[in-house]
């Protein structure tokens, strides 16, 4: 159970920080409408979170969003944050963007973000040159954003290639989001390379193989399952979500 610290801002609204025992959660972002304080927590713990406050995600997704769309850098959400799309995840491990940013982007860009985001410019050219990944913190959510930068791999690049428009939340912009093939492939990588630990992260993937059974594109996902090696988990999933024999 997460506790709900608050503490007023400089505007009209509130916001504060959520705790898990002594460990610092995600966010707590609250506001107040006719005297009434809506308190939203987005509480981490070894799973991820537990809880999803997609409003907040919005918000810190849209200037990061816009200024990719500005300077033609190609993205997608990625991860569990795109699972928000196709199903209802209940744990969600950090907000995913895969953006690939070009040298000569980072300083223009940089000058953008900081406005809005805590960006280091060093970070992210190392993050460029080493194919890693670094971090935004928005000013007003506090919430982490997690920029990846693609690897030179065949399937990175036809991955992007795929990414469709999806709104998070009624009335929001839309963002480019991972296909629903391609966020379940990210989403098993990325279970089998934390040792299957997360049993929560695993029935979010066959939550969202049953949700969109009818729709998969079978033939893809077994296709890239062999190079990105989640064959056998992938099978195992399709069975477990009631979709295939055993």
């Amino acid at each position: 159970m997460g506790l709900c610290v608050m503490r007023r801002s400089v505007s009209s609204k509130r916001s504060g920080a959520c705790f898990l025992g002594r460990r610092p959660a995600s966010l707590l972002f609250s506001s107040m409408q006719q005297g009434i304080v809506h308190a939203y927590c987005v509480v981490m713990s070894k799973e991820g979170v537990s809880t999803i406050n997609i409003t907040v995600i919005v918000r810190t997704l849209t200037p990061l969003a816009d200024a990719f769309d500005w300077f033609g850098i190609p993205y997608h959400l990625s991860g569990s944050i795109a699972a928000v799309v196709y199903g209802k995840p209940r744990t969600m491990q950090g907000i995913d963007v895969v953006a690939d940013i070009k040298f000569s982007q980072v300083q223009t860009l940089v000058t953008r973000l900081e406005q809005t985001y805590d960006v280091k410019e060093a970070v992210m050219r190392d993050a460029i040159e080493q194919r890693g990944s670094f971090g935004l913190v928005h000013h007003d959510t506090l919430q982490k954003i997690d920029v990846l930068l693609p690897s030179y791999r065949a399937y990175n690049q036809v991955k992007q290639g795929r990414v469709q428009q999806h709104a998070l939340e009624q009335g929001s912009r839309p963002f480019h989001v991972a296909s629903l093939e391609d966020m379940i492939l990210t989403v098993l990588e990325r279970y089998k390379a934390g040792g299957k630990h997360s049993p929560l992260l695993w029935e979010d993937i066959k939550e969202v193989l049953a949700a969109q059974g009818s729709s998969l594109d079978l033939a893809y996902l077994q296709l890239w399952a062999t190079p990105l090696d989640v064959v056998l988990l992938l099978e195992q999933a399709i069975v477990e979500a009631g979709l295939g024999k055993p």
